[in-house]
């Protein structure tokens, strides 16, 4: 029988950064692991060519085959990027899971999915700022080394922007992503509408 010095249960972003942070110890890390039940592959046809070729936007991809999309509706809230037909892996239930939360104040969200909720982060992670953690006994500078290694660690791109007040340093970060042609239109919009 094996002996660890740690014992860590999720590969999501806390776990991932827990084992990170442990270099050195014998990490044993579990994870539930659901994966997604269809595969999509990255040459997935646009909406507006699945519109094209189906009057009914595709139901099954865009819709759901339960309607998973329209869950806000009826249930909890859940965020756009976890209630799609795609994403909902990410938060579904192994059939054997007896992990109930129970919240009267706010909404939790858990997931069973190989490497959680990270499945779904992207377009933004906000850093704290000195007015945010003006009550707190720590300070911005203090956080600002291990955003920097988080940035650097887990490869996020972008660029220098308007955004670089809210977002903060751009100092570790990858090449922006290419963008699609319909993102490029949004894109070239805003920025005319920014200069103006």
């Amino acid at each position: 029988m094996e002996i660890y010095d740690v014992i860590i249960v999720g590969s999501g972003a806390a776990g991932v950064w827990a084992a990170e942070a442990l270099q050195g110890k014998k990490v044993l890390l579990l994870d539930v692991g659901i994966k997604p039940k269809v595969s999509y592959s990255e040459d997935l046809p646009s909406f507006s060519e699945i519109k094209a070729e189906r009057g009914d936007l595709g139901q099954k991809l865009l819709l759901g085959e339960q309607l998973e999309s329209l869950n806000n509706i009826f249930n909890d809230y859940l965020s756009p990027k976890l209630k799609s037909p795609m994403m909902r892996y990410i938060v579904d239930k192994p059939s054997s899971s007896q992990c109930q939360i129970h919240t009267k104040d706010f909404s939790a969200i858990q997931s069973f999915s190989k490497g959680g909720l990270a499945n779904a982060w992207g377009a933004g992670c906000f850093r704290f700022n000195d007015q945010e953690l003006a009550t707190y006994p720590i300070k911005i500078n203090e956080l600002e080394p291990y955003y920097q290694k988080l940035t650097k660690e887990i490869g996020i791109a972008g660029t220098s922007d308007d955004l670089v007040p809210f977002f903060g340093s751009t100092e570790e970060l990858l090449p922006p992503l290419s963008k699609s042609s319909g993102l490029n239109s949004i894109y070239n919009l805003y920025q005319k509408n920014v200069i103006n």
